[in-house]
Formats: C-alpha cells, structure tokens, sequence
C-alpha cells in the first residue's frame, strides 16, 4: 500500500454488496418463484442476462427482513437466463 494517505471505516454499512438468489418453486404455469437474501432494510436491484453476460435491470426489491421473493414474468422457457443482485446505495 505504497503512497496510502489516508484509510477510515464507517460503521453501519451493510454487510452484502449483494444478495444470494436461490429457486423456490416452479409453478405449473412455468413461473419460477425465486428468494433473495440479503441485508434487512437496503434495496437491491436485480440484473438478467439472456445472453452474453449483458446485465440488464430487470426489477428494485426492497428487503425489509433478510429474504424476499419474486417472480420474473418476462422469461421465455426456451432461453437459459442468469440473474444477478447489487444492493442499492
């Protein structure tokens, strides 16, 4: 850390930069159920990739206890579609 002039640290941050996304439940209709766990009381902004690793902004969930869950209407079955959480300064 040669030339380090200064280093602080804040309390209260934070602790996920970003969240776990795990599958719930697929339902008959073919929608999947997912959960998102991440830090109580922040908001986090969950990316799709279709293809190419573009992440693109899909939806803004607000995590009011450690998990939540959400549905993705706009998925096609035939296509393989990763998803991504950032929490939200």
């Amino acid at each position: 850390l040669d030339g380090l002039q200064s280093f602080s640290l804040q309390a209260g941050m934070p602790q996920f930069a970003s969240g776990r996304i795990s599958i719930v439940e697929q339902r008959p209709e073919g929608v999947i159920v997912w959960s998102h766990r991440g830090e109580p009381g922040f908001q986090y902004v969950i990316e799709k990739s279709i293809q190419g690793f573009e992440w693109r902004p899909c939806l803004v969930i607000t995590n009011t206890t450690s998990t939540v869950t959400f549905t993705d209407t706009a998925v096609n079955g035939s296509t393989v579609i990763f998803y991504r959480s950032r929490i939200l300064d």
